[in-house]
Parts: C-alpha cells; structure tokens; sequence
C-alpha cells in the first residue's frame, strides 16, 4: 500500500503538492505513549473541528515506502511487550499506527482546496483470563486494563451496529475508542482482522473473537468527502507569483531537454518580479477596508445606544404624564440629561457617517489605481470583492446583536 502511495504521488507531482505525515502512538493503562520519540505520557484533547487529537504527539515526514516501514519497525521496537504463562512475546498495550495524505492542487488562484485522507493501522491487545495467564501484580492490572478498553470498544460497536438513530455511543468510556472515534463512527470504511488459531483448547476464545468481530459488520458509515476551501491572504500573492516564476521557468527547462540540440531553446529565467510597490498597495487597501470596518461597526453601536436612549426618553415621558397630575416639575433635570445624551449620541453618529464617506472614497479610488496596474492588477476586483464582502458580514453580525 505505501508503495503504491508514493508512486501514484510521484505521478501527480506536477499538478498538485502532496505530503504525508506519520505518527505512532501506544495507550498503556489508559495512559498514551509516543513510539516514534518516546518521552512521557501524553494528553488527548479535541481541536476546534470537535476531533480528538493527541497533544504532544511528534508526526515525521517520510519520504518513501522504505522509510514509513522503518518507522513502524522503531516503533514496535519502544512497544511495552512482557511474556506470559499464554504468550512469550504477549503485547501489553494497543497500538495506533496513522498515515496522513493531504493533497492540494498547483493550479493558481485566490483559494485552494485540500484533500485529506487518513489511514489507521490498530493493534489491539488481546483479552486476558487471568486463570489462563496466571498473572499477578503489574501484569494482572495490565490485563485489567486491555480488557476494560476492549469492552468499551464492543459497548461502541454494538451502538453503532444498532444504528437507532440518536442513540448514545460512549466513545469516552475508554481512551482507546476515544482515539478510534473517526475510525468507528466517522467518515470511513473499517475493517476487522480477527486472530485466531484452529485448537480445540482454544474452542472458547475463538468463538468469542470471531464474535466480537461479526458485530463491526453491521456498523453502516456516511461517507463525506474530506475536501476543504482554504482562502489565500493578500500577502501571500507575492508567494505564489514567485512559485508560478519558478513553475514555468522548470517546465522551460524540461522543453530545451526535450527538443532537439539543434533547436534547442536555452532557458530563460522570468525577469518579471512582484513589484514591492503593488503589496504595499494591497497592504494599504486592506488597511482601509480594516478602518471602514472600525466606523461602521462604531456606527453601529452608537445608533444603537441612541435609540436605547430615545426608548428611555419616551418611557420617561409616560411616566412623568402621570406624576405631573401631582408635582408639575418633577422629573425636568433628568429629561435635560437623557436629551443632552442623546444629542452627543446624534453629533457622534453625523461624525461618523462623514468619516466614512470620507474612507469610501479613499477605498474605490485605491481599488481603482490597482485594477490598471501592471500584471496583478486581475487580481484587483476579486481581492476588492472579497474584502468589501468581509467588511457587510461583520456589521450585519454586529447589527443583528445590537438590534
């Protein structure tokens, strides 16, 4: 299979970037290890996207089949291993095996898409009797362990085999199915490989392997497609006109090779250079559209203060009607207060809708210099696009907070 990926890598190296990324790790008395750099126990946490990560957990990067094998090899090397009365070369934790694959495309633009796919190798501890392994002390609480964690694997099979729909699956039960989360209940296809040996003193663990196996069958996943749309910041352009310069001066370099000597067309490195000038142009663009968003949201908040203050004004008002029956001055030093507000309130809000036309000048009179600037300036309308679509998102979310 690693063979396969690399080679299929190596055929897509022109149209996209692949990389690959590895990591192995143990859990040993509910307790996590690192096997490619052991240290000290490690953490499980859940990252913004509600997926359990290992914290702390070092990820290499191999460059070919051979390299991925020795890396599973030093990890079974630092595997916690003890022999037992059942087993000379008895395994005494899980182990967890992922290779990462994320591919983006080359092909130029202000947004990218990321594929990423995941491949979990699992090895599982087998289930202890300790009538059969005769252990005691530090190896008993081991196999106390292996077959906790493997009961709460079966409770998650089981309730995802059942497939009754908002039915509870205890993925936390145990750290093992909390790792096995994605593996189990996500977007997947697994698959269980059974050990087991054709003796007739081991009729009764074979039998309940076999069936503690069957039940992964009946676990039916919603396959989702794992490609994400990642924007491009303005300050990135410089970066990808410069990998574009040295895309096409590679593929010039591959034409002189391929034609005859005769022929042959030396290669010629781009002399065009993402002018300093325009990024600052585009820093300056964005700058402003940062400050438009500043007076609007301002705005915002101010209008709204003023009609909190117009509200308590009127209720005022109401209020005094009734008392004025009884005391006709009362309440006139507060009136002048709330109307003091909110006379503040309206000179504020005149200001700013002036600063702001001010900026919105100063805004399409920049976006209007960078569309008729040299090459880059097709990048002029989008960028602008984007930013003013950015800017009407906040305030829409600041307006319907306020209001």
């Amino acid at each position: 299979t690693m063979m396969e990926l690399f080679e299929k890598i190596d055929s897509l190296s022109d149209e996209s970037t692949i990389g690959v990324i590895v990591c192995y790790a143990e859990i040993y008395n509910e307790r996590v290890r690192d096997l490619l750099s052991p240290s000290g126990d490690l953490q499980m946490r859940e990252n913004v996207n509600k997926e359990v990560c290992i914290a702390g957990l070092k990820y290499e990067k191999p460059r070919s089949a051979e390299e991925v094998l020795a890396m599973l090899e030093k990890g079974n090397a630092n595997r916690t291993q003890h022999p037992t009365d059942a087993n000379a070369q008895s395994s005494r934790s899980h182990a967890v095996f992922q290779v990462v694959v994320q591919q983006k495309s080359r092909a130029p633009g202000l947004s990218t898409q990321v594929k990423t796919g995941k491949m979990s190798l699992i090895d599982l501890a087998g289930s202890e009797r300790a009538t059969v392994t005769k252990n005691r002390g530090t190896r008993f609480r081991e196999g106390a362990n292996i077959n906790r964690s493997l009961l709460a694997l079966g409770n998650c099979i089981n309730a995802l085999a059942e497939q009754k729909k908002g039915k509870h699956v205890p993925y936390r039960d145990s750290k093992l199915t909390r790792l096995l989360k994605d593996s189990l209940g996500g977007s997947c296809f697994t698959v269980m490989i059974a050990n087991v040996r054709p003796l007739f003193s081991s009729y009764e663990d074979t039998y309940n392997t076999l069936k503690y196996a069957d039940r992964a069958k009946y676990i039916k996943s919603t396959l989702v497609s794992n490609l994400v749309s990642v924007d491009i910041h303005v300050t990135k352009y410089k970066s990808i006109v410069e990998n574009l310069q040295n895309e096409v001066a590679q593929l010039k370099q591959r034409l002189s090779h391929c034609m005859p000597s005769s022929s042959a067309v030396v290669p010629v490195t781009p002399t065009f250079c993402f002018p300093q000038t325009e990024l600052a142009e585009y820093n300056e663009l964005a700058q402003m559209c940062e400050e438009k968003l500043s007076i609007c949201l301002d705005t915002v908040d101010v209008e709204s203060a003023r009609k909190e203050a117009e509200e308590k004004r009127f209720e005022k008002e109401q209020m005094m009607e009734r008392l004025r029956c009884w005391e006709p001055e009362a309440g006139n030093e507060s009136f002048v207060l709330l109307e003091r507000r909110e006379e503040k309130l309206e000179s504020r809000e005149a200001e700013l809708r002036e600063k702001l036309i001010r900026c919105e000048s100063r805004i399409e009179k920049k976006a209007g210099q960078l569309g008729c600037l040299g090459s880059s300036g097709s990048f002029a309308v989008e960028i602008y696009g984007r930013l003013e679509s950015e800017v009407k998102e906040k305030v829409a979310r600041r307006s319907e907070e306020r209001f």
